[in-house]
């Protein structure tokens, strides 16, 4: 029982008062040990055990596995005198763990006989490493249907949902012949994290038994997708149903209302989390909401009330410190800002590097310089911000003589793209060539500084050249193009994109599509591209698809189709959008 419950000492002085402990007393021992995470007890219960049996071996494999000690844990796979289902099951996750999907599928092609969790853990192997389509080809190979148990079935939909598969996730899940808490959650997550959140919203209806965390998934989305009257309506629904907040609850619910710009209505609610009585103690002292309000303040510019939120503070630490300086210094108010990050019990990184930035937009570099110098940890943001404030300042010589002293691939690629703004692109061809690591982000600053020149051959030959292209890299061609006029060209950048199939394009991509298309008329382009969006790659539509669309089919004379799509979306037009119909109509004699 001690070493179920994890209680280490008890379960030791148990075994030490055993006079002829049998080899079954050895395995409990080091089961607590390894549950209590002394992996070095449990490698020294095991060399001392008079006699071992494959449980033993299995022990030990369990516990270098769950300690991520995978080297290890192949090492001791070797030496064991015989393998069971058990043995080898541990091996896949340990190889899964490791990133090693290969080996892991020759573990299970290996066994002799395979139970359900080895099945189990071989689908989740493929699902999570992104490799879909041999998930499903696992989960239709095994051999008989009973075999396909809620967690086999539960496996399948995690990975399908954790690689953005919708669809295929959808089926499965309608599919299901049994569905458990876990399955009912990932299809809320999964919905909610992609922004579908109507299709979230009919699962979060249809579940028999909501958690917290499912309310927490609900609050959070509208919030993340701007909703933010859904996400206090989800809230307030939670405290009529009975349902106690959690911290995160309140964290979701409180930056919801901080993004909303509705601060009085968050303090209110953070009131009454500290009025519910003795059941919210550990609330009052956890950190998750007090920081969300000290943001909705700051960032709204109400720095006297965030200044009351952090005396309040129960653990005052360089996190609640460091966002006041922020929010001082994004503001203007740099002497404040900086008075409190001398005050500050511990330096924080991040809102030195606020400093730095705000001094540096102000033309005071010299300040920004000493701020910088003093700054004991300097992360890769202040040094961003050195080197854009000199390159702000025009002062080439000091953003190369900080870029000299930091020689890592975040300065440089800042570095490239400070010389690209001042139209210095022989130095900025020198950085790139002296950069002594080349990542995506440093190919793709030459892309984009290159296009900023009008240099779009350049452009187009830094850009075949990435070794490996990410979406940012494709994005960036796409918006060299799209921003010449060279439509056709962008078109073509997103159909490779699509054919080489690494990456998937993202709400961005079809931004820059869309901009493109709309800018050139294309009309039954831009109409294919919308639809794509949605259809083809589960991608929601943002106010800039649709400002484009209106655009599009304002240029085109299609007036009437303009003022409804305004009509229909769900955020309010933008005063561009309103101003480019109003100008279409007059244009074509409407008033």
């Amino acid at each position: 029982m001690y070493s179920i419950c994890g209680s280490l000492d008890e379960a030791r002085s148990i075994f030490q008062s055993i006079a002829h402990p049998n080899i079954y007393s050895w395995h409990l021992l080091a089961q607590a040990c390894a549950r209590a995470g002394r992996l070095d007890h449990t490698k020294n219960i095991f060399d001392s055990m008079p006699q071992r049996n494959i449980v033993s071996w299995n022990l030990l494999l369990a516990a270098l596995v769950a300690n991520g000690s995978f080297t290890s844990a192949r090492a001791v796979a070797d030496r064991t005198p015989a393998l069971d289902a058990i043995t080898w099951t541990t091996m896949i996750q340990c190889y899964t763990h490791a990133g090693q999907i290969d080996r892991a599928r020759a573990a299970f092609d290996s066994m002799t006989s395979r139970t359900i969790l080895s099945w189990n853990c071989l689908i989740t192997a493929h699902a999570r490493c992104g490799q879909v389509s041999l998930a499903r080809s696992v989960f239709e190979s095994m051999p008989v249907m009973p075999l396909h148990d809620v967690v086999t079935w539960t496996a399948t939909l995690q990975g399908y949902a954790e690689c953005g598969s919708l669809n295929d996730a959808k089926n499965l899940f309608d599919l299901m012949p049994e569905r458990n808490a876990v399955s009912w959650s990932l299809m809320l997550v999964a919905f909610a994290r992609l922004g579908f959140l109507g299709e979230a919203r009919r699962i979060f209806d249809a579940m028999a038994e909501r958690d917290a965390i499912s309310w927490n998934v609900m609050i959070a989305g509208y919030a993340q997708n701007g909703e933010i009257a859904s996400s206090l309506d989800i809230f307030s629904a939670m405290r009529l149903q009975g349902v106690l907040p959690e911290d995160l609850t309140y964290t979701a619910v409180l930056t919801a209302c901080g993004r909303g710009g509705l601060v009085d209505r968050g303090w209110d609610i953070w009131i009454s989390m500290r009025e519910d009585g003795d059941q919210h103690q550990q609330l009052r002292r956890n950190s998750g909401s007090w920081h969300a309000l000290l943001q909705s303040y700051t960032r709204s510019g109400r720095l006297d009330d965030a200044r009351a939120v952090l005396d309040r503070f129960p653990v005052l630490d360089a996190q609640a410190w460091g966002e006041l300086v922020s929010g001082y210094a994004q503001a203007g108010y740099l002497s404040e800002a900086r008075d409190l990050s001398e005050r500050s019990p511990e330096r924080d990184a991040a809102s030195a590097a606020s400093l730095v930035a705000g001094y540096g937009q102000s033309g005071w570099l010299g300040e920004a310089r000493e701020i910088f110098d003093r700054s004991p940890r300097r992360c890769p943001l202040a040094w961003t911000s050195l080197i854009q404030a000199f390159s702000s300042g025009r002062d080439a010589a000091s953003a190369r003589f900080a870029f000299e002293r930091m020689p890592a691939v975040v300065s440089w690629t800042s570095t490239i793209s400070a010389y690209a703004q001042l139209g210095q692109m022989d130095q900025a061809k020198r950085c790139f060539d002296l950069c002594p690591q080349w990542d995506a982000a440093s190919w793709t600053s030459m892309v984009t500084a290159w296009a900023q020149q009008g240099e779009l051959q350049e452009s187009r030959s830094f850009f075949d050249r990435i070794p490996e292209r990410t979406v940012v890299s494709w994005n960036a061609m796409m918006m060299a193009y799209s921003q010449h006029g060279h439509t056709s060209e962008a078109s073509t950048v997103f159909h490779e994109m699509i054919l080489d199939g690494l990456c998937f394009p993202d709400e961005i991509t079809f931004t820059e599509i869309l901009i493109s298309s709309s800018h050139s008329g294309r009309l039954s382009q831009s109409l294919e591209f919308f639809v794509a969006m949605q259809a083809d790659f589960w991608i929601k539509p943002v106010k800039d698809h649709f400002n484009c669309m209106a655009d599009v089919f304002c240029r085109s004379g299609w007036l009437d189709e303009a003022t409804e799509l305004l009509g229909l979306m769900p955020f309010p037009a933008d005063l561009s959008a309103v101003t480019g119909l109003l100008t279409a109509c007059k244009l074509d004699g409407i008033s």
